[in-house]
């Protein structure tokens, strides 16, 4: 019996893949939504069927690696999550989303879209995003509009929908667009800003709200970190033990579809995306400035020394105004290569794709690794196994020399709002202020036991002194340094990280250094290697990504490194001017939280008594908060925010 099909629609659906494919990848086809499609799917409905993603998911997964950047998601995810139907669900779901982007038609999950799209972005999620959907347009919409209205989806109402727009308007922000902006929008953000690091302090507050153009309360909820501060030991062993620790609430956790999986995701912090945006901004206003100081400071140190001057000069001021900088979110260059490698006739359904579309420079995704890993593993501080978990530090990143500012509220209105007083968080004027440091890592090296934490009159581990025992002695070696604990009068010894080295210790440090396997349950080791293996003992043919049948498992190498400890100095060229500190502190394994203790050596700044900075790292910049350590912990202090950039490892 002859068939009732017409010839084109009797092409088998590993050929109308090709088709398709092959219809849509030109430079002409590469931005937008796969629109190219429809014409094709107008000839028939066995057509329409053949090119449908429930039977041709393929043809929507090679799409995918066509538009899209996966070499962030094969990183941090496992082949379960790239499969063909993954990936065309992801397809289906993203455009759908820039879309709306493009549209200005809000709504939640998209603000994850598009986070997650730019963390994983190596060049072409970016042209996506900013050249087919407007992100920038949609962003500064999201400002403004947020800014005039009093529902729920205003400024300060939602912890996760603030986050993700200011992570946005950071991950989006350059030196270049600043300098486009109106001054009314300028001003605008600056305003919203300044809320989030005005009251960045760690504890609900109520208060009048006026800087956005209406008087109302609102309650301010701002995690700074993933776990309470006074948690060394994380994960905690009970909820009891969450309900009486102090500091820092956890972030907001959400459910979201990710490549057709669920997935929970904690928001990242928002204090640390309101203070690199607002300092990028000082910046660029330090950059059209004039630079005015007092003609009576020396022009130079030598000056300075011969005239027995101590601080500032002219050539300090100058440095800060025009040289001092953080690292900004520049927009990856990118690259089309059209050589495809063809999938090989064997290859399953479920097999995951070979990426046919190269990005020329392949790391720049990298650089949010770590946040990833944060807000997939470190949502819950009771919990250390967490599927997804990979390494939240890069082992030796603090070593090195350190330029940033703090950011300085004004005394006494701050105080006054943070002890629940009415003042207007908008007439708390922020002063920025220099930040030089000179920082090393020291190692605690498997198999040798760590210093334990110190413990506050509270109970709680000992946040205000960097999580460190009361009355500790550091001696500086040669290639380590040696604790003197004088609780249990023992002394532990810490190798001194050697950056730009193939042996990052010394000699006898690397032969006794023993990196054990992390597999299925989290040691106390931090890991520090760039890829977590996710092993799924499986055969690709089957329905690896079905979550009912299989999960993910973790392994990978741990990096050896049981504790982690910084000491540091304000450095040679700045102490004179800036005053001279000293420096020790600890990261946190379970998030890699890095708290630094700073203590003044100059007899004439002893009155300003010892702080406390904590914060993570994004990157090249450090970013987070700093208080003093008068107050008790459990109580507010005064505080504000911090930034530094490193220049150098050495």
């Amino acid at each position: 019996m002859a068939s009732s099909l017409a010839p084109l629609e009797r092409l088998s659906l590993e050929i109308w893949e090709k088709i398709g494919f092959y219809t849509l990848i030109s430079p002409e086809t590469f931005l937008g939504p796969p629109s190219g499609l429809c014409p094709l799917s107008l000839v028939s409905s066995t057509i329409t069927d053949k090119l449908s993603v429930t039977n041709n998911s393929r043809l929507y997964a090679r799409l995918f690696t066509f538009k899209f950047d996966t070499l962030a998601t094969r990183r941090r995810l496992s082949q379960r999550w790239l499969t063909t139907r993954c990936l065309a669900a992801e397809l289906i779901k993203r455009c759908e989303a820039m879309k709306r982007i493009r549209s200005k038609d809000f709504r939640v999950d998209d603000l994850w879209t598009t986070y997650l799209m730019l963390s994983e972005s190596d060049g072409k999620n970016h042209a996506q995003l900013f050249d087919w959907a407007n992100l920038h347009d949609y962003v500064d919409f999201l400002i403004t509009h947020r800014a005039h209205i009093r529902s729920p989806l205003a400024w300060y109402q939602d912890g996760t929908i603030d986050a993700l727009i200011v992570w946005i308007m950071w991950m989006t922000t350059s030196r270049e667009r600043i300098r486009s902006e109106s001054l009314d929008h300028r001003d605008l953000v600056f305003h919203i800003l300044r809320g989030f690091i005005i009251v960045g302090f760690r504890v609900s507050y109520t208060g009048q709200n006026t800087y956005l153009g209406w008087k109302t309360y609102r309650i301010f909820e701002l995690p700074t970190t993933y776990a309470p501060d006074s948690s060394f030991s994380v994960p905690l062993a009970s909820s009891d033990e969450l309900e009486t620790a102090y500091g820092s609430s956890p972030p907001p956790v959400s459910e979201i579809m990710h490549y057709s999986h669920k997935l929970k995701i904690a928001a990242p912090p928002v204090t640390a995306a309101a203070t690199l945006s607002f300092t990028i901004r000082a910046e660029a206003a330090q950059d059209v400035a004039a630079f005015r100081t007092s003609t009576t400071l020396p022009a130079n140190r030598q000056i300075a020394i011969s005239l027995g001057w101590t601080g500032p000069t002219l050539e300090d001021m100058h440095y800060f105004h025009h040289q001092n900088r953080i690292q900004s979110m520049d927009k990856p260059p990118l690259t089309l290569d059209f050589d495809f490698d063809e999938p090989s006739d064997d290859q399953s359904d479920d097999s995951d794709l070979d990426e046919v579309v190269e990005f020329a420079s392949e790391s720049f995704s990298t650089r949010y690794d770590s946040d990833w890993y944060k807000m997939v593993s470190c949502y819950d501080p009771l919990n250390g196994n967490l599927p997804l978990r990979g390494p939240v530090y890069k082992i030796g990143s603090l070593t090195g020399s350190w330029d940033g500012r703090l950011l300085l509220p004004d005394h006494p209105r701050i105080v006054n709002l943070s002890a629940g007083g009415q003042s207007n968080p908008a007439a708390v004027v922020i002063h920025n202020k220099p930040l030089y440091w000179k920082l090393q890592e020291h190692h605690c090296l498997h198999p040798d036991e760590p210093l334990l934490p110190g413990f506050d009159d509270m109970d709680g581990e000992d946040f205000l002194n960097a999580w460190l025992p009361q009355g500790i002695t550091v001696t500086h070696l040669e290639d380590a340094i040696e604790v003197q604990d004088p609780r249990i009068s023992q002394t532990f010894r810490y190798e001194t990280f050697i950056p730009g080295s193939m042996a990052p210790y010394s000699k006898s440090a690397c032969e006794k250094l023993q990196t054990p396997w992390i597999s299925d349950s989290l040691d106390e080791e931090i890991a520090d290697v760039p890829k977590a293996d996710h092993d799924i003992d499986v055969d690709l043919s089957t329905n690896i990504d079905d979550d009912d049948v299989y999960s993910d498992t973790v392994s990978h190498h741990s990096s050896g490194v049981a504790d982690i400890l910084i000491t540091g100095e304000t450095g040679e060229r700045h102490a004179d001017a800036w005053g001279y500190y000293t420096m020790i502190g600890r990261i946190r394994p379970w998030d890699g939280l890095i708290v630094l203790l700073r203590t003044p050596m100059d007899l004439h700044q002893q009155f300003l008594g010892t702080w406390v900075f904590k914060g993570y790292l994004h990157d090249q910049n450090l970013v987070g908060r700093w208080r003093e350590t008068s107050t008790p912990a459990n109580i507010v202090g005064y505080e504000g925010g911090f930034v530094v950039r490193k220049i150098s490892d050495t």
